[in-house]
């Protein structure tokens, strides 16, 4: 079932949104929203932020315990020897 509800664009070109809608929503102030213009109208949704790919979405991901590392110790090569003691 679709609501209808009648609001007023302002002369600023601001648009509010009825409190019952925003709390049925779970809108609050400060979301972002996107808005497409169609042939009819418009269609308001909030905003998604683009997927991250790859090994962005790893990042933080992994907890190191030890003592912080120099960049030198960072940049070094592993090897195997080393990757098994681990």
């Amino acid at each position: 079932m679709t609501d209808v509800l009648v609001t007023r664009l302002s002369s600023k070109g601001q648009l509010v949104i009825p409190q019952t809608v925003r709390e049925r929503l779970g809108w609050s102030a400060g979301l972002e929203l996107e808005i497409e213009v169609a042939e009819q109208g418009v269609t308001i949704r909030p905003h998604r932020a683009p997927a991250r790919h790859g090994i962005d979405r790893l990042r933080g991901s992994i907890r190191y315990a030890g003592p912080p590392l120099s960049d030198a110790e960072l940049q070094a090569p592993v090897t195997l020897d080393e990757a098994e003691d681990r």
